[in-house]
């Protein structure tokens, strides 16, 4: 979750505005599922909001019970910006109070006029954030959410096997095979060797096995450089 927030924060720092929108309206969405996956995604996402957003919102304008922003309009805005990159909410049937929520740089925050509300996107991003971080002092120990938290997106920096995945793919382009298999496995006594095979089959050419072994930590002594092996056997 941490590269969520930290993805955030180098998006309002950067001034990657709808980076940083698109993101933090999607966090109480990954929250609540985390916390309850057995829940539909608006339940789960107003329930959240509710309990650690709703009180940066309110106020005594008209009322004990007013709301700049309430968890219906939150949710029809991450549903009509995430999937139409709109900020009218009108159309949303989770709305509740308000037809359009708009973002803006300037200082101006948390102005309504009618049902159109104005946010400055820096500081929805980071009231956010601290609320996310507030749910994850409240709930984040629970083992059940511990074993979830795995399972959250990880973007690599070992793109280097999609690129032999890649390589090899174009070597057998025009083969056209019945069969294309790609295999992973671990080899013993290595932990960090991957290995990996395709499986050519053609009537007339019988099989043919193309394997790729690989360290992906340099080789000690040779600066960025792999160990790689390359293996084609004809059978």
């Amino acid at each position: 979750m941490e590269r969520f927030l930290a993805s955030i924060e180098r998006s309002i720092a950067t001034e990657n505005w709808y980076a940083a929108i698109s993101l933090a309206l999607t966090l109480p969405d990954i929250c609540g599922w985390l916390e309850d996956p057995s829940k539909g995604s608006k339940q789960r996402y107003t329930e959240w909001f509710d309990k650690y957003l709703l009180q940066k919102y309110k106020g005594n304008f008209f009322g004990p019970d007013f709301a700049f922003l309430t968890s219906g309009d939150c949710y029809a805005i991450r549903c009509s910006f995430l999937h139409e990159g709109a900020d009218d909410i009108s159309r949303q049937r989770a709305r509740e109070v308000l037809n359009q929520i708009t973002f803006s740089t300037t200082g101006s925050y948390l102005i309504r006029i009618n049902n159109v509300l104005l946010l400055n996107v820096s500081a929805f991003c980071s009231e956010v954030s601290e609320a996310v971080r507030a749910w994850l002092s409240d709930e984040g120990a629970r083992p059940e959410i511990q074993d979830r938290l795995k399972e959250l997106i990880i973007i690599t920096n070992m793109g280097w096997i999609c690129g032999y995945q890649k390589a090899l793919s174009n070597i057998f382009r025009d083969i056209r095979p019945h069969g294309l298999a790609l295999h992973f496995r671990r080899l013993p006594n290595c932990p960090l060797t991957i290995s990996m095979s395709y499986t050519i089959k053609k009537p007339y050419w019988g099989l043919t096995t193309v394997e790729n072994e690989y360290d992906p930590l340099p080789s000690e002594g040779k600066g960025d450089k792999r160990r790689e092996l390359l293996r084609i056997a004809v059978v």
